[in-house]
């Protein structure tokens, strides 16, 4: 959202390409978060019980794709650990409920 920092219209492009990588790599951070809950057998990310946390995953992957990063290309681990989330019985009847989709990302032409 460049038009939120400035109303210079000629850097807008750049501020964008520069916080969606930011965002990419917080997204990668995730995901390394995600492999090490993998890695102990953990479930969720703070471990036995579903958090914010794994919550606001799922809304910072569907922001991703919205911004233009494809959840599927560079983040497996996330990627599954947020559809895992998704059929939690709780978020499942959101996501139902709101017609929510998983995979914002809309590969440019």
């Amino acid at each position: 959202m460049p038009k939120k920092f400035t109303d210079n219209e000629a850097i807008h492009g750049d501020l964008s390409a520069f916080n969606r990588k930011l965002y990419a790599g917080q997204l990668a951070e995730l995901n390394s978060m995600v492999e090490d809950m993998n890695a102990k057998g953990d479930p969720y990310l703070l471990g036995a019980t579903i958090s914010p946390l794994d919550l606001y995953s799922l809304t910072l992957m569907r922001w991703g794709g919205i911004a233009g990063i494809d959840p599927t290309a560079n983040n497996p681990e996330l990627w599954t650990h947020i559809q895992n989330v998704a059929k939690h019985p709780a978020v499942a009847e959101v996501v139902a409920r709101e017609r929510l989709k998983l995979n914002m990302f809309q590969p440019s032409n």
